[in-house]
């Protein structure tokens, strides 16, 4: 039986990061993920390099962050896709047939956040159970909270109407 760690792509450098890929470095200078990480359990190493603890990993961290999102560009590429629609010619074959889904993005996602400390009082986030609503008085112009100006006809109108 084979264990997490054979499908581990490790960096040779030694970081404080456990579980950062090869490519996970600002040195990584090719378009696409290589083929290793486009099979099904490759994605573990991810998930746990997304649980390590950030905050003694100093500026790996950063490292962290950029493969998570390397990825997920991979990941993307793949599920914006449309069927019957022609790759760019320079997308290797292990990327389009990649086995990894939005649901692996997600999983990756929610793994890393669970990490992020919401500080109260920063306004940085929202609890996503609770129900966000507006005043009702304000007109949308793209700016929530804030009425249109009228314009110098509807202004008129109203002072038309009242008198």
């Amino acid at each position: 039986m084979r264990h997490v760690s054979d499908y581990c792509i490790q960096q040779i450098n030694g970081t404080s990061a456990d579980n950062l890929p090869t490519w996970g470095n600002w040195q990584w200078n090719t378009k696409f993920l290589p083929e290793e990480f486009h099979r099904n359990s490759a994605i573990l190493q991810l998930i746990n390099l997304a649980r390590e603890d950030f905050h003694v990993m100093g500026s790996d961290a950063q490292l962290v962050i950029l493969s998570i999102g390397l990825a997920l560009r991979d990941i993307s590429l793949v599920q914006f896709h449309e069927e019957g629609e022609i790759y760019a010619e320079d997308v290797p074959d292990w990327v389009k047939q990649s086995p990894h889904e939005f649901s692996t993005g997600q999983r990756l996602l929610t793994t890393w956040g669970q990490q992020l400390v919401d500080e109260e009082g920063s306004g940085d986030s929202l609890p996503m159970d609770k129900d966000i609503k507006g005043k009702k008085k304000a007109k949308m112009t793209g700016r929530p909270g804030r009425k249109r100006p009228k314009s110098m006809d509807e202004s008129e109108s109203k002072n038309q109407r009242t008198s």
